[in-house]
């Protein structure tokens, strides 16, 4: 048999719920001004190239920056919002914004100095070619 426990309320009860429906209503706006944005980032290898996408809703290319210093990638932008006047009409924030930075360690295999980069509705596409004579080749069997 299973117990089921009955609290009575009381006025601590009622102003602690009372509290955390106020001021849960605004947890989302205070974490989305503590949060920090950084792009979603998937990684595939092919056998002539890595590409890298990473998705940066809303952004131009002049906001994004994709730097090479030695054998560390960095892809690095701002986004802004405009939140104009009505600032105080917001109910509820959760989209973020502000500056990021993802890094990436190309190994020694990389082509460094043909490295690619678009911007495409809203996903950046990074690619980063292989050396030739990395390339997997087929062996023949005789």
């Amino acid at each position: 048999m299973n117990k089921v426990y009955y609290q009575k309320e009381n006025f601590l009860n009622n102003g602690y719920r009372d509290f955390r429906r106020f001021y849960g209503g605004l947890a989302p706006i205070a974490r989305s001004l503590t949060r920090v944005w950084v792009p979603a980032v998937d990684i595939v290898e092919e056998s002539t190239e890595y590409i890298i996408y990473a998705d940066v809703p809303g952004m131009k290319s002049e906001d994004i920056e994709v730097v090479l210093n030695k054998d560390v990638l960095t892809i690095k932008g701002q986004r802004n919002r405009e939140y104009g006047e009505q600032v105080e009409s917001y109910k509820q924030v959760e989209r973020v914004d502000g500056a990021f930075s993802r890094q990436f360690i190309l190994s020694e295999i990389s082509d460094t100095g043909s490295i690619v980069a678009n911007l495409e509705q809203g996903v950046l596409k990074v690619r980063v070619p292989k050396l030739e004579k990395i390339h997997p080749r087929r062996i023949p069997v005789n």
